[in-house]
């Protein structure tokens, strides 16, 4: 989120200013971020100027650019045939005006870095046409790039296996090769002088953390690394705090427990202080992301109220640097949304009222979370509280409530009927506007406000 001095700032910054890498200094707690997952470059472009920046959101994570191979299913874009930024998203050209685009709206882009293995079949052609197989790229990689094993991880507990064989058949690069590390530190290199802001390291538990760091060493000061290292054996997650941040995958399992279970929201402080997160300032909070609401761990828009309650919740919270989720409906897991004769992804469509989470959603509509009203509002309230902490959480029978000290107080009705709650807080006499439905709360000498929740619901208010 964007305090008003600091888009000044950054619009007073981007005048004139041509394509070479921004000095970062990373994510920060008060900024939020929202992955666009399987949305075309043009797409996202419009969507920063049109909604995202104008919302609040700080930064995008969008999907991987390099070539990949030819393949219908969503999960071609993770499986690279070279660095030429060229996908069924669109065109290196088309890449870069969409991160200008998104610049402008005072919105950073971290693109989805692919640089743990390459290709997982023998053989096939790529989006750009040629033909490749398995353990030879002419002109980046041959046979001797990759680890030798070529086996697929068999023990998740023995660290060897997991960074040096095959996760699901991939060809694992070796890191620990010179030139392979030259090599990614290229690509990621042109992609910072198209103006993207960093990455989000995809697979990173499976490179070891010293690769990462020479492979970083190669890049600007300060470049932004957001890494995916799922699982808590091995390697040791902390390793990676040197690199850059981590996605909290205990998190969205967290927010599902507490609320698509009728009677789970009062419990969840409870369950966050006895669960072993990360750092949260090394933490990026996630309701959901493109693997976990495919695997079954996350909530995903089947039940998009509850999904709209673990956003609130997360924004609200004083833990690690949220990011939201905007992707699409889907009945096969493997299924890309609506592609073009030509193959390419058609841009993004939003739901006709796009504000609201909706009962349903047809196979493959794109969902657009990001654009409901409460997100917007919670992101506002953000602002507003700063850094705060959580002060007091009181729950019970699955309702919830919690302030920021004397600054904000939410509520939340996490079961299937409606309540009314008296909400003790800590802020002055007074009225105040509900950052997600916009209804006045009143707020008694004596600290309380009543209200009447509708079921899956909450109400958030703040300081001015």
């Amino acid at each position: 989120m964007k305090k008003l001095a600091l888009v000044l700032i950054t619009l007073l910054a981007l005048t004139g200013c041509s394509a070479a890498p921004a000095n970062n200094s990373g994510i920060s707690k008060n900024e939020v971020g929202l992955q666009l997952f399987m949305w075309n470059w043009e797409s996202v472009g419009k969507e920063c100027k049109a909604n995202i920046g104008p919302a609040g959101f700080d930064w995008v994570l969008v999907m991987p650019p390099q070539n990949h191979i030819a393949v219908p299913q969503w999960w071609s874009h993770y499986q690279p045939v070279s660095y030429e930024i060229e996908s069924r998203l669109g065109t290196r050209e088309q890449f870069a005006k969409m991160v200008s685009d998104c610049k402008s709206a005072g919105v950073k882009v971290i693109a989805d870095a692919v640089i743990n293995h390459m290709v997982g079949i023998r053989s096939g052609t790529a989006w750009t046409g040629e033909k490749f197989v398995k353990y030879s790229h002419p002109g980046l990689y041959n046979t001797d790039d990759f680890h030798p094993g070529r086996l697929p991880i068999g023990n998740w507990s023995d660290q060897n296996q997991i960074q040096n064989y095959e996760l699901l058949s991939l060809s694992d690069l070796a890191t620990e090769r010179n030139n392979v590390r030259q090599k990614i530190s290229g690509y990621l290199n042109d992609l910072l002088s198209l103006g993207v802001f960093g990455f989000r390291i995809d697979a990173a538990r499976h490179i070891p953390a010293a690769d990462l760091q020479w492979i970083k060493a190669g890049l600007p000061a300060n470049t932004y690394f957001l890494q995916e290292v799922a699982g808590d054996e091995h390697p040791d997650i902390t390793q990676y705090y040197a690199t850059g941040d981590l996605w909290e995958f205990d998190w969205p399992r967290l927010m599902k427990k507490a609320f698509t279970n009728n009677l789970g929201a009062s419990n969840l402080p409870k369950r966050i202080k006895s669960t072993n997160l990360l750092d949260s300032d090394k933490t990026v909070t996630m309701v959901t992301n493109h693997d976990t609401e495919r695997s079954g761990e996350a909530i995903n828009t089947s039940d998009a109220m509850a999904q709209q309650l673990a956003f609130i919740y997360t924004l609200a919270s004083d833990y690690g640097k949220p990011m939201m989720y905007s992707g699409y409906a889907f009945d096969d897991r493997d299924e890309a949304p609506a592609l073009l004769p030509d193959g390419r992804v058609a841009d993004v469509v939003c739901p006709t009222n796009s504000s609201e989470p909706q009962t349903t959603y047809e196979n493959l509509q794109f969902t657009c979370q990001h654009r409901w009203k409460a997100i917007k509002g919670m992101i506002a309230w953000r602002d507003a509280v700063g850094n705060t902490p959580i002060t007091e959480s009181t729950g019970r029978a699955g309702l919830l409530s919690f302030g920021r000290g004397d600054r904000g107080q939410v509520a939340i009705n996490g079961t299937d009927k409606p309540v009314e709650m008296t909400v003790q807080t800590k802020m002055p006499a007074g009225t105040y506007t509900d950052a997600i439905s916009g209804k006045q709360i009143v707020v008694g000498n004596d600290g309380k406000f009543t209200v009447a929740l509708e079921p899956k619901t909450a109400v958030a208010i703040s300081g001015n």
